[in-house]
């Protein structure tokens, strides 16, 4: 399975989680207000290793960044964005658990680490995308992925 595949995969998950408006499979130039909860997935380093004797058939172990943009840094208040990213990380939690299998035999989540709630404050380093800086949290997946 290509990388294009697996995000297209995780995006179609995305948007089944309540309080998700936004889960584009294209990365913006900006983020709109209106599509707070917004989600992108960044595919990360990855190890390959064939498992057929010519490598026709291959494994590969990837770290996939889950970006939930929650709210715009100053435009609300401390404690209701993250009050929303404690509420939505449980939320992909649930769901990810209850669909490890993206696509049966070819993509399985093996791993969810996450990042807590990103407030921007109290030494947090905050989100950043295209120089704007936004509270929310981050989840990295480890996806097994197996193709040809």
């Amino acid at each position: 399975m290509s990388i294009t595949v697996t995000i297209a995969q995780l995006q179609m998950l995305h948007r089944l989680i309540p309080g998700v408006k936004a889960t584009p499979t294209v990365y913006p130039g900006s983020i709109n207000t209106a599509d707070l909860p917004l989600v992108l997935i960044w595919p990360g380093r990855g190890i390959t290793t064939p498992v057929t004797a010519r490598g026709i058939l291959q494994k590969t172990e990837r770290t996939y960044q889950t970006r939930v943009y929650v709210d715009a840094i100053g435009q609300n208040n401390y404690d209701a964005p993250a009050q929303e990213s404690i509420n939505l990380i449980g939320l992909f939690l649930d769901c990810y658990l209850n669909n490890t299998r993206l696509m049966d035999g070819y993509i399985q989540i093996t791993q969810v680490q996450d990042s807590g709630p990103v407030s921007g404050s109290a030494g947090m380093t905050p989100m950043i995308f295209a120089g704007n800086a936004y509270r929310g949290f981050t989840m990295d997946l480890t996806i097994l992925e197996v193709s040809q």
